[in-house]
């Protein structure tokens, strides 16, 4: 039988049939979903009877008491119930003070139960390592390309270079700010404000206050200040947005200006016709942002994860 674990738990009828329906193994895929005894999918499945239970997990176990002794109590039940009634009791017994002058602080004695709850778990984990899995695995190969700035991109960045030298010899404390700023400009030009001049922020601000309602009770002036801070991508999306905007929106093009970009150019049409399939890291949200913009304009099929992808979809 396969099934889901919504499907146990949803109504009442199918939670009957579970309980009373008599299972030699039960398979749980995202085992890591049971670690947290005080959720309904928990205790919903507790009551599903399985002769040998398998949890399948690509989440490592992380030091928490609480996590580690769902998962023990989950998988071997009829084990603890010898020593205690419920996971509540076990809970307690794991977690019980002593006294201070028997431990040096409560810190070193969690630590302690989580080793005991490991060490009773670990006869009970089947691990597949990395060296276990490399023999099976093709040979990977490490290729750094160097993406050159494109004219425009290098320009602003010697010009924000220059001027944060010239505060520094003003008397100025360097700020870690501004080495994003380099960083930012060296991943894409449509994080900096340079299309956005202030007139056209101005302007914009205007046209917001006069025909937006979300706009209509606020000061033009405040606006434009808020505005002044975004970049030019983010501006643009702003614009996008609102009918009365969308004149001041930068052509999508403008998307493939970057060094970085340019070489994806180069790179993802060969991959793509070979049939393989990219991963494309970023430690900026902003850079997938603009991203988005430049697959659509290539006609790339994509798939985004990142942390506001919510937990289901993942």
């Amino acid at each position: 039988m396969l099934t889901t674990y919504n499907m146990v738990g949803s109504k009442a009828e199918d939670r009957k049939f579970f309980k009373r329906f008599r299972i030699n193994y039960v398979i749980y895929d995202e085992g890591h979903l049971l670690k947290n005894c005080s959720t309904d999918r928990y205790k919903n499945l507790m009551k599903v009877y399985g002769e040998r239970k398998i949890l399948l997990t690509g989440t490592p176990l992380q030091n928490n008491l609480v996590e580690l002794i769902s998962l023990m109590y989950f998988t071997m039940t009829e084990l603890f119930t010898k020593y205690c009634d419920d996971i509540g009791q076990l809970l307690q017994q794991f977690q019980q003070k002593i006294p201070a002058l028997e431990a040096k602080s409560g810190a070193l004695y969690e630590a302690d139960k989580i080793e005991q709850a490991k060490a009773i778990l670990r006869p009970y984990i089947l691990r597949r390592l990395k060296q276990d899995v490399l023999s099976c695995l093709p040979k990977k190969h490490d290729t750094v390309v160097r993406c050159a700035m494109i004219p425009e991109q290098k320009e602003i960045y010697v010009d924000l270079v220059r001027e944060f030298r010239e505060l520094e010899l003003n008397g100025e404390k360097y700020t870690s700010s501004r080495l994003m700023q380099l960083r930012q400009i060296a991943n894409h030009p449509l994080l900096y404000r340079r299309f956005y001049q202030d007139e056209k922020v101005i302007q914009i601000a205007k046209v917001l206050c006069a025909k937006e309602n979300e706009y209509r009770k606020k000061n033009s002036d405040h606006v434009a200040e808020d505005l002044a801070f975004l970049s030019d991508f983010a501006i643009s999306q702003l614009c996008s947005k609102y009918t009365s905007t969308q004149k001041f929106c930068l052509d999508e093009a403008v998307a493939v200006d970057s060094g970085k970009f340019r070489e994806l150019d180069k790179l993802l049409p060969s991959i793509k016709d070979k049939g393989d399939k990219v991963l494309i890291f970023s430690q900026f949200t902003s850079i997938m942002d603009i991203l988005e913009v430049y697959l659509k304009l290539r006609n790339y099929k994509y798939c985004r994860l990142d942390g506001a992808t919510p937990v289901m979809e993942r």
